[in-house]
C-alpha cells in the first residue's frame, strides 16, 4: 500500500504524541503512587506514636503485657489520645506488639498476622520505654493503598481518570495539528515536483517562489540555481551550435564557389587561386583542431607533457617569436622579468600556446608605436607562484564585455571578421590550459588605457 509523504507525517506525529502521552502517563502515574505511598507512611508513623503513650500508660499499670488491650476511644480517663479517635490507623494499619524479647503479645488484626523479617522491622519499630527502660516495640506495617480511606481511594481514582482524558485530548488535538503541519510541510515539496517536471519537459524558466528560510527553502533555492545554470547552458549550447555552424560555413563556402568557379571555367588554375583554396582549408583544419582541444581541456582529458623549464626560456622564446611582427607594426615589445626564479614544471609547449594566444591578441589591436610588455614575477604567500602578465597599449576591452572574453566564440565587436577577430576560441582554450596546470587567468582592462592579462602558475613542491 502506497501512503504519500503527508499521511507519513501525520501518522509520525501522532505515533510520537501517542507514545510521549504513554509515558509521562505511566510516569505520572508512577510519581503520585510513590507519592501517596510515602504520605501513607508518614501519616501511618505519625499516629503510631501518638499511640506510644497509651502503651506505656498501659505497661505502667499492669506491670507487664499480659491481657493488653486497648481501652476504648468512648471510655474516659483512660486514653486522652484515643479520646481524639485515631480510627484511620487503627482500622488501615496493621499494628504489632511486641515485648522486650520481640515476641509478639498483641495485634489489632485477627487471626495474627505473620512477624515480617527482622531487617523490615527496622524503619517500621517505634520502641516502648517506661522509666529508661524498652519493655516492648510497636511495630506498623504499612497498608496496601487500596485500604486507604475513600477520600484517597477518591483522590486516585480522580487523578487516573483526568490522566486517561488528557491522553485522550492530546491524541485528538495530535491528529488534528498534524493533518495542518503536515500539509504546511508537503505543499512546498509538491511545488518543487511539479516544477521539476516542468523543467524535464523542456522548460527550463520554471521557478519556485522560496517563502521559509528553512531547509525546504533552501532546497527551493537550489532548484532555483539548477534551473537557472539549466536555462543558460541550454543558451550556451545553442549560441555554440550556432557559432560552430557560421565559423565553418565560412571557409567552406569560400571553399565550394572557389571550386564551382574552377569547374564553370570562372576561375583559371593559377598558383594564386589555389593558395586562397588552400588557405581556407589550412583554417576549416585549425578550427576544427582548436574545437577539438577544447572539448578535450573541458572534459579534463587534455593531455599535458610536463617538464621542467625556466620562466626566462618560457618568454625569450615567445618574445623571440613575435619581435618581427612587432616591428612590421611599429610595436615596441619588450620584457621584464624577476631574477633568480625558480624552475617551473609543466607543458612547456602548451604554455607557450597561451603566451601566442595573449601576444597574438595584443599585437592585433595595438596601434602602431604602440607598446606591448611581457612581465613575469613571483607571487609570496600561503603557497609558492609565478605571476606571467602582457600588457598593451590598445584602446582596451568595454566593461561590458570583459566578463566573457573567456567565453567560446565570443566577441565584442560582432562586426569583426574571422580573419580581423580571430575564431573566439583562442582565450577559451588558454583559459582551459592555465587551469590545467593548476593556475588562474584574468584580464584588467580600462577603455583607452590598454588591457593587461594576467595568469598564474604553481611552483614545484620542494622535497
Amino acid at each position: 500500500m502506497h501512503f504519500s509523504l503527508r499521511w507519513k507525517l501525520s501518522l509520525a506525529f501522532i505515533i510520537m504524541v501517542l507514545v510521549t502521552s504513554t509515558l509521562m502517563g505511566l510516569l505520572l502515574h508512577q510519581m503520585v503512587g510513590t507519592a501517596f505511598s510515602n504520605y501513607i507512611r508518614r501519616r501511618s508513623y505519625e499516629q503510631a506514636e501518638r499511640l506510644l503513650p497509651t502503651f506505656q500508660s498501659s505497661y505502667q499499670e499492669n506491670g507487664s503485657w499480659s491481657g493488653f488491650r486497648l481501652p476504648q476511644k468512648n471510655k474516659p480517663g483512660k486514653s486522652p489520645v484515643l479520646q481524639q479517635g485515631l480510627p484511620w490507623l487503627l482500622n488501615r494499619a496493621p499494628l504489632l506488639l511486641l515485648d522486650a524479647q520481640n515476641h509478639l503479645v498483641w495485634s489489632n488484626r485477627r487471626p495474627l498476622p505473620k512477624l515480617p523479617p527482622r531487617d523490615r522491622l527496622k524503619d517500621n519499630a517505634f520502641p516502648i520505654v517506661v522509666q529508661g527502660k524498652r519493655v516492648g516495640t510497636l511495630v506498623v506495617l504499612l497498608p496496601d493503598i487500596r485500604a486507604a480511606g475513600s477520600v484517597e481511594l477518591f483522590f486516585l481514582s480522580s487523578f487516573n481518570r483526568s490522566l486517561a482524558l488528557s491522553v485522550i485530548v492530546a491524541l485528538a488535538l495530535a491528529l488534528l495539528l498534524s493533518v495542518f503541519f503536515s500539509q504546511h510541510l508537503v505543499r512546498p515539496l509538491q511545488t518543487l515536483a511539479q516544477a521539476a517536471r516542468d523543467v524535464t519537459k523542456g522548460n527550463l524558466s520554471r521557478r519556485v517562489q522560496i517563502s521559509a528560510r528553512d531547509e525546504v527553502g533552501d532546497l527551493g533555492a537550489a532548484f532555483n540555481q539548477m534551473a537557472a545554470t539549466l536555462e543558460e547552458d541550454e543558451r550556451l549550447r545553442r549560441d555554440l551550435m550556432a557559432n560552430i555552424a557560421h565559423e565553418l560555413r565560412t571557409p567552406l563556402s569560400v571553399i565550394r564557389g572557389s571550386l564551382e568557379a574552377f569547374i564553370d571555367g570562372v576561375y583559371d588554375f593559377t598558383d594564386e587561386n589555389i593558395t586562397s583554396v588552400y588557405q581556407e582549408t589550412i583554417l576549416l583544419e585549425r578550427l576544427i583542431d582548436d574545437l577539438r582541444e577544447l572539448s578535450l581541456a573541458e572534459a579534463g582529458k587534455l593531455r599535458l607533457e610536463e617538464q621542467q623549464f625556466t620562466p626566462e626560456i618560457l618568454i625569450s622564446e615567445t618574445a623571440n617569436f613575435f619581435q618581427a611582427a612587432a616591428q612590421a607594426k611599429k610595436i615596441t615589445l619588450t620584457t621584464q622579468v624577476e631574477p633568480q626564479l625558480p624552475t617551473l614544471k609543466g607543458d612547456f609547449q602548451r604554455l607557450k600556446q597561451v603566451l601566442y594566444n595573449l601576444l597574438s591578441n595584443a599585437l592585433r589591436y595595438t596601434p602602431a608605436n604602440g607598446h606591448i610588455e611581457m612581465t613575469v614575477k613571483r607571487l609570496w604567500g600561503t603557497q609558492g607562484r609565478i605571476a606571467i602578465s602582457v600588457h598593451d597599449s590598445g584602446p582596451g576591452i568595454p566593461s561590458q564585455d570583459l566578463p566573457h572574453i573567456f567565453d567560446r566564440f565570443y566577441r565584442g565587436d560582432t562586426s569583426r571578421t574571422r580573419t580581423t577577430g580571430g575564431s573566439g576560441l583562442g582565450l577559451a582554450i588558454a583559459k582551459e590550459i592555465v587551469e590545467a596546470h593548476g593556475g588562474r587567468i584574468w584580464a584588467e582592462s580600462r577603455p583607452g588605457e590598454g588591457t593587461t592579462f594576467t595568469f598564474t602558475l604553481p611552483l614545484p613542491q620542494r622535497a
